[in-house]
């Protein structure tokens, strides 16, 4: 076995060091040249000086350290300067990278060596490693064969003159015997036995032959006989075995040269001509394809000794060497090229090694780091217990991997995610320690604003309905502790939409900044001021002695909201309406129902005049008689059979493929005709009956899948699940039920969409029931994700494989462009937790071909299909088609994306426009081509995005032609050419489209 195979098996540490220029002979290399089995030397290489040897060398040569470093190679060398060169120019012909050589040891013994040396840079001189491998054993077993074969033929051929002479002597006796019988008789005789003693020989042969057919397989080395005159070939069986061929084969070189690999049968030709001329050596590496399977061979010949025009020579298998360098060599690449850093420690954990990333990310030169403990890239965000808790892990396990905050060079923090390993020796000894870390510090920081976006309001930074849950949970447990009261004050804006409605969205969020900062700043320190959405905010008033306590603050609360704002040169003003709920109360309620109670009471208020507040009564609730009016009809309509389910197909939008359909009920009411859900699905949102209503539509959709499976259609199917029925005790085993009835059921292919909203009365609870679910083998969706109150806490404990896109935003998000930015967050945040996604309300094509861009490739709308009865999906099925448009949409990546919100800056600037023209009301935008913002874009990253080609020409120029229509509409609605102005948009929308359609075929090229 060669120096390499040795390699394999010394740690991935040693390897990689063996495999960089070393930095001095004392460097991290030292241990492992002093310690190692393998025989190794430092040369100089012009004078041939042995500069260093290590214990091993000392061992096999016999001499010690000392008395080698004042020899040189030469002197250990037997062969000659002229067959020295002779094979260093064999090995290089052959692409060999290592060399035959004879030394002698001390004590007379001369060995055969292969040699590997291989230059390294110490300082400014450059030295030879030389590592030595005996492969005496395998010489003298190949020369043995050799010489072995030519006593045989030696002695046949001596036996064979010895029977030609006797022969002839027969034949003179006969000769002078002429008639005599008893001279006849006597050369009979002489003939058998001289038969008898060829028989003898020819068994000999065959025994002697057996013996070394089986020392060939011993040894693992087979040998072939060429003719030179002929072409002639004879294999040993011991090649037929290596080369898994029947040994009744009969091959001549041209047929083995066909079983060389293709891309080495010219190597192979050369070499074998080349030692023909020189009457040389043949030794050469290549490969054997036998059945598309490749085997690495080493064969060897002397073409000097010729028998009778005959070549013998060997071949031994090296494929697992050739294996094992491979492997070697990967490693190293892998170290090197990767981008996450590595570094490499000894068991002290001094830094022993590090790859090119680590600069790269660290600041750190791989000189700065060497020798120096980890802890020189602590940044102090982590208490010393932390790292206790590190080495103690590593210590009992071996292995550690997680995320901290480390410090660059320049003093920059940085976050990382870290994998630490222990490298033990065959003895189970640690002898190195091995880290890869990653930087993840923009993931991290995105993590930090997704949590900022999923616990505050964007626009008033208040906390959301997910905080203020929160708090009323506490606020709850701190009441019962204290034993005192609180109060929900739930406030409305009276009149916000009228300023919505006249002054515009930017008004509209102008006033709704102010009227927070004042709310906040009448509140006590230990209260919250919630924004639910739109203009409606929650006060959360804690530590009450008593109800009437809350009354001076509900005041102060309607002078605050009622004193007029001035917006833009604008005075607007508005009143509240409050409703009020308190805790505790004779039955036990929940943070759900103190908000819907204090809501019911703001209506209250709103019906009695506005700018006011009401306490929520008991007696007075009116509402809840005609909720079980209502509730009582819907039992009736369950009983009846008058619900009914529609299917709505969802696809890859990429490939086409129908990946499943969700199930959405309907009601067939005798009176109404048919009604959505939004009818009547409300009224039981928080009911019992809503369990009844949907173990009605789990049953009804199964025993629809099952009909479609029976007739070949295998579709998903997905239902929709609230939070009452989710808390179901009885749910799991509902579903189990509900499987056992059909026998071919696949559970895997029956999925819960769970809404997001539905976890804020008990989370642990919901996820007890989904993780039940999913044991089942039932999948699980977040469904209208965006929208309601999951933390990303809660996402990454929920055991969902999809999230669900609420359609608000997927329809928002061509002309809005924080519709289009929270779309992108949702994808981002589905990535970061390994989540798919899929987008419902992809109403169009412009939808579709938007979500493709920016990776989404799932989708479910009306641009795909309306949901239908279930006897209709198999045709819909058969006939749908993928538009084109979709099939030929490319991804972009992160650094397209300023491309996508361009798209939707400019579709923006064209609703602005056409608004304007058609009332004339505030200023128009911007009407340059270069200052609107789909120009700035054009301008700063056009270049850098798009490809120069004819389209990007034809986009500027589009975009020119855009801004010069638009200036002409404006000049036109000026002089009121009313029907001009109508032909004008028109042209303006058509020289729009075609200026996008051109910009994403410009991309889709690049």
């Amino acid at each position: 076995m060669r120096a390499g195979a040795h390699w394999l098996i010394v740690q991935i540490s040693f390897a990689l060091a063996l495999l960089q220029p070393a930095a001095g002979i004392n460097s991290d290399f030292a241990p492992i040249f002093e310690q190692h089995s393998i025989v190794m030397l430092w040369i100089e290489p012009e004078s041939g000086q042995i500069l260093a040897a290590n214990p091993a060398a000392a061992q096999f040569y016999g001499y010690g350290s000392e008395q080698l470093q004042r020899m040189s190679i030469q002197q250990l060398n037997t062969l000659s300067p002229e067959q020295v060169a002779q094979e260093r120019r064999l090995a290089a012909e052959q692409g060999r990278n290592y060399f035959i050589f004879r030394h002698r040891l001390a004590d007379g013994d001369v060995r055969t060596v292969e040699v590997q040396s291989q230059p390294y840079q110490l300082g400014d001189q450059w030295l030879l490693l030389s590592m030595i491998q005996d492969i005496t054993p395998g010489r003298n077993l190949e020369q043995g064969l050799w010489h072995y074969q030519n006593r045989l033929e030696e002695l046949v051929e001596q036996r064979t003159l010895r029977l030609q002479t006797q022969q002839r002597w027969l034949m003179l006796a006969l000769c002078l015997s002429g008639l005599l019988v008893a001279g006849l008789l006597f050369a009979a005789l002489r003939l058998k036995q001289a038969q008898r003693a060829l028989q003898e020989v020819r068994d000999t042969n065959e025994q002697q032959l057996r013996f070394l057919e089986q020392a060939e397989q011993v040894a693992g080395v087979g040998h072939w006989v060429i003719d030179v005159a002929s072409g002639e070939l004879e294999w040993s069986k011991q090649i037929y075995r290596l080369f898994g061929l029947p040994s009744q084969t009969p091959l001549s070189n041209q047929d083995f040269l066909q079983l060389i690999h293709p891309e080495d049968r010219q190597l192979v030709h050369s070499a074998w001509q080349q030692a023909l001329e020189q009457k040389g050596l043949y030794e050469i590496e290549h490969r054997v394809l036998i059945d598309e399977q490749e085997i690495w061979v080493l064969e060897r010949a002397d073409l000097s000794a010729q028998t009778s025009g005959k070549i013998l020579g060997t071949v031994l298998d090296i494929s697992l060497r050739k294996h094992q360098e491979l492997q070697l060599s990967l490693a190293a690449s892998v170290f090197d090229n990767a981008r996450e850093g590595i570094f490499i420690t000894d068991k002290q954990g001094a830094i022993i090694k590090v790859n090119q990333s680590v600069s790269e990310i660290t600041g750190y030169a791989g000189t700065d780091l060497i020798g120096r403990n980890p802890r020189v890239f602590s940044s102090g965000k982590q208490d010393p217990l932390f790292y206790q808790r590190l080495w103690q892990q590593l210590l009992d396990q071996g292995y550690w991997q997680g995320e901290l905050w480390n410090r660059k060079k320049n003093g920059e923090p940085y976050h990382q995610r870290l994998t630490i390993s222990a490298v033990h020796d065959p003895k189970g000894q640690c002898q190195h320690y091995i880290a890869l870390f990653t930087d993840t510090t923009e993931l991290q920081l995105k993590r930090q604003q997704l949590e900022h976006l999923a616990h505050y309001d964007a626009l008033t930074s208040l906390p959301n309905r997910l905080l203020l849950a929160d708090r009323l949970q506490h606020a709850i447990q701190q009441s019962k502790r204290r034993k005192n009261q609180m109060a929900v004050v739930y406030l409305d804006l009276d009149g916000f939409k009228e300023v919505n409605d006249q002054y515009g969205h930017d008004a509209g969020d102008q006033l709704l900044m102010i009227i927070a900062q004042r709310l906040q700043a009448l509140i006590r320190e230990g209260d919250t001021l919630a924004r639910l959405g739109g203009d409606e905010f929650v006060v959360l008033l804690a530590d009450l002695d008593k109800t009437e306590q809350c009354i001076p603050a509900l005041e102060r609360l309607l002078m605050a909201a009622a004193e007029p704002i001035e917006v833009n040169d604008l005075v607007l003003q508005v009143t509240a309406s409050i409703g009020v709920s308190f805790w505790p109360q004779q039955q036990e309620v929940d943070a759900d129902k103190l908000v819907r109670q204090a809501d019911l009471a703001m209506y209250q208020a709103k019906q009695q005049g506005h700018n006011r507040y009401a306490l929520f009564d008991h007696q007075q609730d009116t509402l809840v008689r005609d909720q079980h009016e209502s509730l009582a009809r819907i039992r009736q309509g369950l009983e009846a059979n008058e619900f009914v389910l529609f299917y709505q197909p969802k696809v890859n939008m990429r490939s086409g493929e129908v990946i499943g359909v969700e199930a959405l009920i309907r009601w067939q009411h005798p009176d109404k005709g048919l009604l959505s859900p939004a009818c009547f699905m409300p009224l039981i949102e928080h009911h019992h009956l809503s369990i009844e209503i949907g173990d009605w539509v789990i049953k009804t959709a199964m025993a629809q899948q099952e009909v479609w499976q029976a007739h070949g259609l295998n579709l998903n199917m997905s239902v929709n699940v609230n939070a009452v029925q989710l808390q179901d005790p009885r749910l799991t085993e509902k579903l189990r039920l509900g499987l056992s009835q059909y026998r071919h059921y696949r559970a895997y292919s029956f999925e819960l969409e769970i809404l997001e909203t539905s976890s804020l009365a008990d989370q642990q609870a919901s996820l007890c029931a989904l993780t039940d679910c999913r044991q089942l083998g039932l999948s699980i969706a977040v469904d209208d994700f965006g929208t309601g109150f999951s933390s990303l806490e809660y996402l990454k404990k929920i055991p969902a494989h999809l999230i669900k896109i609420d359609q608000a935003f997927v329809k928002g998000m061509l002309e809005n462009k924080d519709d289009l930015a929270i779309l992108d967050g949702i994808l981002g945040l589905a990535q970061a937790f390994n989540r798919s996604v899929i987008a419902e309300g992809v109403e169009s094509l412009e939808h579709g071909d938007m979500l493709l861009s920016l990776g989404c490739e799932l989708g479910q709308g009306y641009a795909i299909a309306k949901p239908m009865p279930g006897e209709q999906i198999p045709n819909w099925t058969q006939s749908w088609q993928v538009p084109d448009s979709w099939l030929n949409s490319k991804i972009l990546g992160r650094p397209m994306l300023p491309l996508v919100f361009a798209f939707v800056e400019h579709r923006l600037w064209l609703k602005e426009l056409k608004a304007y023209v058609e009332h004339q009301e505030g200023e128009p935008p911007a009407l340059a081509h270069d200052q609107c913002k789909f120009g700035h874009w054009l301008t700063e990253h056009g270049a850098d995005l798009i490809p120069e080609c004819d389209q990007c020409v034809q986009v500027q120029s589009l975009h020119q032609q855009v801004h010069a229509k638009a200036v002409e509409l404006i000049n036109l609605r000026a002089l009121e050419l009313h029907q001009e102005v109508d032909l004008c948009l028109i042209e303006l929308q058509q020289i729009s489209s075609q200026m996008l359609k051109a910009l994403k075929q410009c991309l889709n090229q690049g």
